[in-house]
């Protein structure tokens, strides 16, 4: 089975507010899925953007679950969600 497909990169249009309520909405979905038991950790990913250690190209994917480049060769960071 072959792995996760990197998405292609792209300008960032998407907004502060709209990070911010993507962030809220994973937050979210991590606990309603079982992946997400701790309040410090849940607190530390409402307070930390993602969007922001994310390169710039690869922005709007910031809470997607999909895995995104890093410098590096042939780095990648994770999904949001991880396994348990």
């Amino acid at each position: 089975m072959p792995g996760w497909i990197i998405p292609p990169p792209k300008e960032p249009v998407k907004s502060r507010e709209e990070f911010r309520k993507e962030r809220e909405q994973k937050v979210k979905w991590l606990e309603k899925n079982g992946y997400l038991f701790s309040w410090r950790i849940r607190d530390a990913m409402l307070k930390v953007q993602r969007e922001e250690c994310i390169p710039f190209l690869y922005r709007d994917y910031a809470y997607q679950e999909v895995p995104l480049p890093l410098p590096g060769e042939e780095s990648t960071i994770s999904c949001p969600r991880s396994s348990r």
